[in-house]
């Protein structure tokens, strides 16, 4: 079934729906604050709550075709918004740690020097990250992390495209020149 069929029927009240929504989406979500916010169980609360308000403000969704996008903005909100409560910076996950649960064995190479090595490059990158603004991480977070298109990470930071692609941009270069800063130290 086409997704934005799905969230119209979702919209219309048809019971179960949205609990097929929720499936299709809430594995993004949480590995989109799970990187945010650094910290499993903080994540799935905030995926709670994300989903809480998707189902009370649907009937007030205008673009059906637009629901991935508009689901990732409330969880943007969230993450900025447990921030501000407990008034520190961001600390991103570990991206090897990020959606390890979901089929890692599947993806490791038969060489176990190559996952070891694998390991520290992510654990590199990781650490790099979360040396970024926290804009940067979002936008990061939001175009790699939870795969967004460059128009659906404006929608869902309230930016425009043309700002997003510059932030992108920098948050590259920044992630290059500590990651090069950091194979120097080495």
């Amino acid at each position: 079934m086409d997704g934005t069929a799905l969230v119209r029927r979702a919209i219309a009240g048809e019971r179960g729906a949205f609990g097929r929504l929720y499936e299709a989406h809430v594995e993004g979500v949480h590995r989109f604050l799970w990187f945010r916010v650094g910290d499993a169980a903080v994540a799935r609360d905030l995926t709670q709550d994300v989903f809480v308000s998707a189902l009370q403000g649907l009937p007030r969704l205008d673009q059906p075709d637009r629901f991935g996008a508009w689901l990732l903005q409330i969880a943007h909100n969230r993450a900025a918004n447990h921030w501000r409560s407990v008034s520190r910076r961001p600390v991103a996950a570990e991206l090897d740690d990020v959606g390890q649960d979901a089929g890692r064995d599947a993806a490791l190479a038969e060489d176990p020097r190559h996952d070891l090595d694998r390991g520290l490059d992510l654990r590199r990158l990781g650490e790099a990250t979360r040396r970024l603004t926290a804009d940067q991480q979002a936008v990061i977070a939001l175009r790699f992390v939870a795969g967004l298109s460059l128009a659906e990470t404006a929608e869902a930071t309230d930016r425009s495209a043309d700002a997003v692609k510059k932030l992108q941009r920098r948050a590259l270069v920044a992630l290059r020149q500590e990651l090069e800063r950091g194979e120097a130290a080495r």
